[in-house]
């Protein structure tokens, strides 16, 4: 503050001694601001001499009060005696310059509340929304979870009922995964379950949706098909997908195999439940029947 005023006046008011306090008590503790204070240190002010002419004002802005007080020094009743209107007009300069600068410091305060705040509501937003991806996605092969799943194919089947459509369901376990994930060891199971899921991506729609609901359980939701052999061709280019090679990071080569079960709205269920029951029906029908294969519900 002793810079501000400084530059808006003087450095040193030659016959006043020009003081703004915070609040309406005017103590050294209170002392903001003095005109006659050395290199800018607040002196403790105690005037014993009641003769000086002082005028005080106050001024308060959104429920805080600021006190200015303006006291005649002795070079002022040698050249004024005791005439006080030029020190009245002397308060009235340094209320304009006090009303000044507080205008200022609130309008600069302002604005840096307000960047504050858009930049606090930016980094909460962006929390947000990386929670929901949380809540909503599998945090290994970031692939829609369970609950997000649910939803989307909820809608799809309100969808395909307004519209009379069609739509695919497919169940896809991996054959023998646990066996691999207990002797190779965890990182080369997660390995496994993040290339499987990139390559079932790979062969899907932008409308479609891959899920992993379990440790190596996947599904698949077609939300509109013409017949239920496009849905087996796609299962079956899956199947194929999921059977190539993977090469592990050190080099090794594992292979594995999938059975896939599939079901079709609304010959094989015409509810959620009933649709996947069926779908995870015909997964297990696959495995029964010497697993990497594709079986469609029957029944």
């Amino acid at each position: 503050m002793k810079n501000l005023m400084a530059g808006l006046y003087s450095r040193r008011v030659s016959m006043a001694d020009i003081t703004i306090y915070d609040g309406v008590e005017m103590t050294p503790q209170t002392l903001l601001y003095d005109s006659q204070a050395p290199d800018g240190k607040l002196r403790n002010i105690a005037h014993k001499d009641k003769k000086y002419i002082e005028a005080t004002e106050y001024i308060e802005v959104g429920g805080r009060t600021w006190t200015l007080a303006i006291r005649s020094l002795p070079e002022f009743d040698v050249l004024q005696g005791k005439d006080s209107s030029r020190l009245i007009a002397i308060a009235g300069i340094g209320l304009s310059l006090l009303l000044t600068m507080l205008s200022w410091a609130l309008l600069s305060g302002r604005a840096r509340a307000m960047s504050l705040a858009q930049k606090m509501t930016q980094e909460l937003r962006e929390s947000e929304a990386r929670f929901r991806h949380q809540a909503q996605h599998d945090s290994l092969t970031g692939l829609p979870n369970r609950a997000l799943f649910d939803d989307r194919l909820g809608q799809a089947l309100a969808q395909a009922k307004r519209q009379h459509k069609r739509l695919a369901l497919m169940f896809i376990d991996l054959d023998a995964f646990k066996p691999i994930n207990d002797k190779l060891g965890h990182h080369v199971g997660d390995f496994l379950l993040k290339e499987v899921a990139l390559r079932m991506q790979q062969h899907v729609r932008g409308s479609d949706t891959v899920a992993r609901i379990g440790g190596d359980e996947f599904v698949v939701l077609l939300p509109s098909i013409e017949d239920a052999q496009d849905a087996l061709v796609l299962a079956d280019i899956i199947r194929n997908a999921i059977s190539e090679p993977f090469e592990m990071p050190d080099g090794t080569v594992l292979n594995i195999s999938s059975s896939i079960g599939v079901a079709v709205y609304p010959e094989d269920g015409l509810d959620q439940i009933q649709l996947s029951r069926n779908a995870d029906s015909a997964m297990y029908y696959a495995k029964q029947s010497g697993r990497n294969t594709v079986h469609a519900f029957q029944t």
